[in-house]
């Protein structure tokens, strides 16, 4: 049986079979999701001073002209700052399966606990998603270990999905590039704008030396110096850029990806291939964000938990400057 809530701009429809499902298996595996959910707060516990770290390193550099490194998520929109777009179908199913294994876990670590929940399908504009609902009274009482492990085990749905996405990356990878010629290198992202490149470009040489693949890239630059003036061949022709230093070593400053020629059935597998490299990379991201000492997220949650007032306090700080990277890119962009 389904249930609709509708309330622009969000449509939920919660389903009493997953949220059956949810309560069984939690009850059922509920020794081990409570040693689960130990491990989860030891992780919470030390990512939230790592996550705050990381939110004052995006707080500085978007002060100092950067661009965004906390950003909201919007399939086939930029962010602010930078030439990065999340990929329109990638990107839907990336965040839908990111909600559902983040949900999921505060569901099964809810129903472990004994406390029940009801799951929902999400649909934000057009933007699809899921949501489990725990009754917050009864979240409020009960024991603080035991709300700290529903609480954290949401982030750890993200950081199983990311780690099922780039095991099957590893296994998937090798397969498809044994079906590919490689042609160079993609240019995605452009950090160092002195390089010459941009988006699109396909590097094929570095002074003088040719580059068909990552490996063959990272040889041509063994004898580049930081800040040397450098020729890169492309396919569009020869540009001239200045590389950047990073820990005694020369960096052209992109975000790069190899080009590759293959079947059209291959290039569907390493489209898909490319997806769980993406899929890592978000969910490590949702996970670590997640768990900031800030406001409403699980990590402020928890940190008040653990500190009272005190954690109050700090989360208010970090409730400030998150809203601040997230919203400041874009009054930036519309200003300028």
């Amino acid at each position: 049986m389904v249930e609709v809530k509708f309330q622009f701009p969000m449509l939920m429809a919660q389903f009493r079979k997953p949220t059956k499902w949810m309560w069984d298996a939690g009850r059922k595996w509920e020794n081990c999701l409570k040693k689960f959910g130990d491990i989860g707060i030891v992780i919470g516990m030390f990512c939230m001073p790592l996550a705050f770290a990381f939110l004052l390193q995006a707080s500085w550099s978007l002060l100092s002209g950067g661009g965004a490194q906390i950003a909201v998520m919007i399939p086939g929109v930029a962010v602010p700052g930078t030439n990065f777009r999340l990929p329109i179908v990638e990107g839907l199913v990336a965040i839908f399966l990111i909600a559902v294994f983040h949900e999921g876990m505060h569901g099964l670590m809810a129903a472990a606990h004994g406390v029940k929940s009801k799951f929902s399908l999400i649909l934000l504009l057009v933007i699809p998603a899921a949501g489990v609902e725990i009754d917050e009274k009864v979240l409020a009482d009960m024991k603080k270990k035991d709300r700290l492990r529903v609480l954290s085990a949401g982030s750890m749905g993200n950081f199983i999905l990311a780690l099922l996405a780039v095991g099957a990356f590893f296994i998937a990878a090798p397969i498809v590039e044994s079906h590919a010629e490689f042609q160079g290198v993609e240019i995605l992202n452009v950090s160092n704008p002195a390089i010459g490149l941009a988006p699109g470009d396909v590097v094929t040489g570095i002074e003088g030396r040719q580059v068909k693949d990552l490996e063959s890239l990272v040889e041509a630059m063994e004898d580049v110096a930081g800040g040397q003036e450098i020729t890169i061949e492309t396919a569009n022709g020869t540009v001239t850029g200045r590389t950047v230093e990073e820990d005694g070593k020369a960096m052209l400053g992109v975000l790069l990806t190899p080009k590759m020629e293959m079947s059209r059935g291959w290039r569907y597998a390493a489209r898909a291939t490319g997806f769980l490299l993406l899929l890592f990379n978000l969910n490590l991201g949702v996970g670590i964000i997640n768990l900031l000492p800030a406001g409403f997220l699980d990590g402020g949650r928890m940190l008040e938990d653990l500190l009272g007032e005190w954690g109050k306090k700090i989360g208010r700080v970090a409730l400030l400057l998150l809203l601040a990277n997230v919203f400041l890119p874009y009054v930036l962009l519309w200003s300028g």
